[in-house]
């Protein structure tokens, strides 16, 4: 369910009268929403982002407000081309919120159902080097997140936690990102989580973290493994059933076998494998068996995973763009000088980010009369030169090697991000 009515109202005239303009909800969770933004800053420019609120009823509950936070923290911090990048993260009346960049295309999830509909119609689904293609871009993701340390490079030992298809961004154009870091866990900061809770997608989840079990960066390599079987045999790894079923099938199971080409079968048996200590070190080292796959792999296919997207998603692109425009456009009718008004409406749509790569943001506008600005207070901003200052919370990002899923034959740095459609003048 999405925000009451009349508390999204609320919330959102509150930002309308800040920097981020809200356009129309891209999709909510247990955390929050994610709204399409029009980010303007000094100078005139303006460019897509997406905006993460806190539910407003949820903003007043310290735990749940640090969870957020704790977010934002990590996403702000992290510096690599497989993670979504923040921009910033502050509050404004009160409301928590993270401004990210908006990727445009589908999420993982959603390119699985629509490649499972094209091979059912005769027209392929992703050929095996493409998955092991797009995995490896998540294994170099996390890999940049497990080897987040403090200002003395003292280890954070973060775990994503979280590691499903719904959390994997794939841009048109064949670019791979990796999404929220909402559950995440790491060793500095307060307990956030309660003994016996289990946090995340049980469909995917390691044994130990189904048992409530100590997590280190290995169980996140289990998702990993869940997400490749699916990929390939377009059935979840733990089969239907209840969450009780499922949860017991993770905890005690062995997980089924993978019918597939013999080295692509090892991969996916180190990465399933029940004890951690059976899986790889890192996840660096299953990119680099991922992206060796991928390499030789023995499909005859010379198509990209942008071409995939192209023909899976044909029609949807355009689509998505004009809807963009066309709210821009009621946006600016709306509110001509560029600031305050009421949002305009605007009908569900699916909870899948459409996004739009975004350039470091600018410095925010100053305005003649504080009084007509809402309180807004910002706790972190990345600064170019990839560095990120925190404001109470200095960390420096350890970098991890790159890898990118534009093409079945791949290398191992990735290629710089494009814009995926200009900049609004």
């Amino acid at each position: 369910m999405g925000e009451p009515a009349s508390q999204l109202t609320e919330s959102a005239t509150a930002f309308a009268a800040s920097r981020y303009r809200l356009l129309f909800p891209l999709g909510h969770g247990g955390m929050g929403t994610v709204h399409l933004a029009l980010d303007e800053a000094k100078g005139g420019v303006r460019r897509m982002v997406a905006v993460k609120r806190m539910l407003p009823g949820d903003a007043h509950e310290p735990h749940l407000v640090e969870l957020f936070l704790r977010e934002a923290r990590l996403a702000v911090l992290l510096n690599h081309p497989n993670v979504v990048r923040a921009f910033e993260f502050g509050e404004l009346e009160d409301e928590p919120y993270l401004a990210m960049e908006y990727v445009e295309g589908k999420t993982l999830e959603k390119v699985l159902v629509a490649a499972r509909k094209g091979a059912a119609a005769g027209t392929g689904g992703l050929p095996a080097g493409i998955v092991a293609s797009i995995l490896a871009d998540v294994c170099a993701a996390l890999h940049a997140v497990h080897e987040l340390t403090d200002v003395d490079g003292e280890p954070l030992s973060v775990v994503h936690r979280d590691v499903s298809p719904h959390n994997v961004m794939v841009s048109y154009d064949g670019h791979v990102v990796l999404l929220d870091f909402g559950i995440s866990k790491m060793d500095a900061g307060p307990k956030l989580t309660v003994t016996g809770h289990v946090r995340g997608k049980l469909a995917y989840m390691s044994p130990e973290q189904a048992r409530s079990e100590p997590l280190d960066r290995r169980s996140d390599l289990f998702g990993v493994g869940s997400m490749l079987y699916e990929a390939m045999t377009g059935t979840p790894l733990w089969g239907s059933g209840t969450d009780f079923e499922i949860l017991k099938r993770v905890s005690i199971g062995e997980a089924p076998k993978l019918e597939a080409d013999p080295a692509l079968c090892a991969i996916y048996t180190k990465l399933v494998a029940h004890a951690p200590a059976d899986r790889f070190a890192t996840a660096k080292d299953a990119a680099a068996a991922l992206l060796a796959y991928a390499r030789r792999a023995p499909e005859d296919d010379p198509r990209t995973l942008a071409d995939f997207l192209g023909e899976l998603f044909d029609g949807v692109r355009r689509s998505e763009r004009q809807r963009i425009a066309d709210a821009v456009a009621k946006r600016d009718a709306v509110a001509p000088s560029g600031r305050g008004g009421e949002p305009p409406e605007s009908a569900e749509v699916p909870a899948v980010a459409k996004p739009i790569v975004a350039e470091e943001p600018g410095p925010r506008e100053a305005t003649s009369d504080a009084s007509q600005r809402p309180v807004r207070r910002t706790w972190a901003i990345a600064v170019a030169a990839g560095i990120v200052l925190v404001v109470g919370a200095a960390l420096a990002v350890a970098g991890g090697d790159r890898a990118t899923a534009s093409g079945r034959l791949v290398g191992a740095e990735a290629t710089p991000r494009r814009l995926a459609s200009p900049l609004l003048g």
